[in-house]
C-alpha cells in the first residue's frame, strides 16, 4: 500500500505547474492568486486550484482548497 501511495505522488510531481507551486509553498502561505501571479504561463486561477487539490489528495499539500487560500506544507 504504501508504494503504491509513493507511486501517485511521484507521478504528482512530475507535472511542471505542481513542482512549481510545491516550491513556491515552501516559501509560506500564500492566496491561490499569489500562486497564480507567480507561475510560468499565466494559468488560470482554477487551474491552479485543480493541481493544489492533486497535491493535496496525495499528501504533498495539507490545508484547504477553497479557492482563497493555500496553507504552506
Amino acid at each position: 500500500m504504501e508504494e503504491r501511495n509513493i507511486g501517485r505522488r511521484e507521478e504528482a510531481r512530475r507535472h511542471p505547474t505542481r513542482r512549481a507551486l510545491l516550491g513556491l509553498l515552501g516559501e509560506g502561505e500564500m492566496t491561490t492568486r499569489e500562486l497564480r501571479d507567480r507561475l510560468p504561463g499565466e494559468p488560470s486561477l482554477s487551474d491552479v486550484v485543480y493541481h493544489l487539490a492533486v497535491l493535496q489528495a496525495v499528501g504533498l499539500v495539507d490545508g484547504q482548497v477553497d479557492g482563497r487560500y493555500r496553507p504552506a506544507p
